[in-house]
This record gives structure tokens, C-alpha cells and sequence, in this order.
């Protein structure tokens, strides 16, 4: 399952935030969950639950792999203006 995929099971929209995707997830399960089904219906019913828990999962971990990498690139941005004071104070510490 690609994550385009996991967003259409979960009836959501590209560039759903977790947000989003934790509360759809919440509202379909419910709605599916094996438990709350009627006897007949219980197989079904654990497939399509199966199914929505594999999407949350996608998604998910696409979602946090992103603030990962937003938080990593920002961090490292940081990093580099660290370094450059830190080298531009050494010149100053030098030239006097």
C-alpha cells in the first residue's frame, strides 16, 4: 500500500496533516471495528479494520518521517550558523 492509497482508505486528502489522519483514523474504526459488528458480518468487519490500522500506520510514518526531516534540516541550518559565529569570533579573536 502506497501512502496516496493509505490516505484514500482513510477518506483523507494529499497533504493531510497527522492531525487529520489520527482523527479520521479514530472515526473509522469505530465505525468498523469487529467487535461492534453483528456476528455475519465480523470477518468483513476485521478485514476492513485491518486495513484502516495498516493505512494509520502509512501514514503515520510518513508524517513523522517528515517532521524528522524538517526538524533534522532545521537543526542542522542551526548548526551552521553556530559554526560560522563561532569561526567569524575566532578571526576577530585573532586579528587583535
Amino acid at each position: 500500500m502506497r501512502l496516496g492509497e493509505a490516505l484514500a482508505t482513510l477518506q483523507l486528502r494529499e497533504g493531510a496533516s497527522l492531525a487529520e489522519v489520527r482523527k479520521a483514523y479514530l472515526r473509522l474504526a469505530r465505525l468498523a471495528h469487529p467487535d461492534l459488528a453483528p456476528p455475519e458480518q465480523r470477518l468483513a468487519a476485521e478485514r476492513q479494520f485491518k486495513t484502516l490500522q495498516q493505512a494509520y500506520d502509512l501514514a503515520t510514518e510518513q508524517g513523522r518521517r517528515a517532521l524528522a526531516l524538517k526538524y533534522q534540516a532545521k537543526q542542522t541550518r542551526v548548526n551552521n550558523f553556530e559554526d560560522l559565529q563561532t569561526r567569524v569570533k575566532g578571526r576577530r579573536a585573532g586579528a587583535i
